[in-house]
């Protein structure tokens, strides 16, 4: 499902992208935030203090819809920024989180849960597990500008933005994590937006769209998209690019991008890519628009034109899960 701002009453909707329709009730987590990211069904905000709520729109009645996470390392002087930095940096927290992935759902099965962000302004690593922790942990990548982090193969993997270096870290020791080069980067990420996806068969997929900047209409167009799958080996592990994705269809964005079986789910196409622009990476301006990607045919459709509100508080994906208890 993708959540979309109600720009008339201030509340966030659930849009159908295959019907252009806006599906059930109205739901109940803040307006004015921009959501870090979403998975297991849980959005991440972060307040003004720096601390992170994780929120559940689709819960039971008797369910906790919330949990509240320590502050997370906020600016300082030891950061290098003088004060004109850090003031409009604390008055826009929202961007502190760039995307936030969980292990395990908080509510459902709270000793396994791990929540990890990517924060701040060189978009570094940490992690905290909201039964057993009480500060978050930095992770110590060698590369920083992390875009996007993966739970697989019970390691999570780290992808820089500027080189697509590949790390992955194990957190089954918090007080000795073990971070370990996968494959290295290859200075060919410029204009490159990656994602990291875990594929419906297990395996670990790599999207690149490659993007342009027009200044005659003020708008981003990927140019190109290419896939690759992950060909893990102890000797040198590499990149293999992959033509066909079969039945499954990749949902991608500031969420947890996530593939699915698109005959389990009525109007999405096989072998497609669903996205939405994510203008965080280049401020105000511009349209806000969700499109769909034709791996074979290589070829966009559109599937719609978003309100200008969306510039402010972008649209994201999710998965919704209940908890019955």
């Amino acid at each position: 499902m993708l959540i979309t701002p109600n720009e008339k009453e201030n509340t966030w909707n659930v849009y159908d992208p295959t019907t252009d329709t806006i599906r059930g009730p109205k739901l109940v987590v803040p307006y004015g935030k921009r959501f870090s990211g979403s998975s297991k069904g849980w959005l991440v905000t972060v307040d003004k203090d720096f601390s992170v709520t994780l929120h559940k729109p689709f819960s039971m009645a008797n369910e906790v819809a919330t949990v509240r996470l320590p502050c997370l390392f906020p600016p300082s002087a030891e950061d290098d920024l003088d004060l004109e930095t850090i003031e409009p940096y604390i008055e826009n927290c929202n961007y502190h989180i760039s995307k936030a992935t969980i292990k395990a759902d908080p509510l459902a099965n709270p000793n396994d849960c791990v929540v990890v962000v990517i924060y701040g302004e060189i978009r570094e690593v940490a992690f905290i597990r909201p039964a057993k922790d009480t500060t978050w942990t930095k992770v110590d990548l060698k590369e920083k500008y992390v875009f996007d982090i993966v739970f697989h193969n019970n390691e999570f993997f780290a992808l820089s933005f500027n080189s697509g270096r590949l790390e992955s870290f194990d957190i089954s020791d918090p007080r000795n994590v073990k971070v370990k080069l996968v494959v290295d980067g290859d200075d060919l990420f410029y204009l490159v937006k990656p994602y990291l996806v875990k594929s419906q068969s297990g395996e670990l997929l790599r999207i690149d769209m490659d993007f342009r900047w027009e200044d005659n209409n003020n708008t981003c167009v990927t140019k190109h998209i290419k896939i690759f799958k992950l060909d893990l080996n102890e000797s040198k592990s590499r990149w293999i690019e992959i033509k066909n994705l079969g039945d499954e269809a990749l949902f991608l964005g500031d969420n947890s991008s996530i593939s699915v079986l698109a005959s389990d789910f009525a109007g999405f196409e096989p072998n497609w890519i669903y996205f939405p622009l994510d203008i965080d990476l280049f401020g105000d301006g511009g349209t806000s628009w969700l499109a769909a990607y034709d791996i074979e045919d290589k070829r966009y459709m559109y599937l719609a034109i978003s309100s200008s509100l969306l510039l402010k508080q972008p649209p994201i994906w999710i998965v919704p899960t209940l908890n019955i208890g």
